[in-house]
């Protein structure tokens, strides 16, 4: 799948992503059921992956 975005784009999608992170972390260590932080952890994985690509391509549309 391809996502085409302008820069403004590119950089607000980052940023919602960005400020997703510490709301995710914070319901991690609210605790819960053991499953569910399991679960909570590796979508904080997957969002730091996502948000390092975004970043990544923010970085490379800057520099051209």
């Amino acid at each position: 799948m391809v996502l085409e975005l302008n820069e403004k784009e590119w950089e607000v999608l980052t940023r919602i992503v960005d400020s997703y992170l510490p709301e995710l972390r914070g319901l991690i260590a609210s605790g819960g059921p053991f499953d569910w932080r399991i679960d909570a952890k590796k979508e904080e994985e997957l969002v730091k992956d996502i948000l390092a690509k975004l970043q990544s391509h923010v970085e490379l549309g800057k520099a051209a």
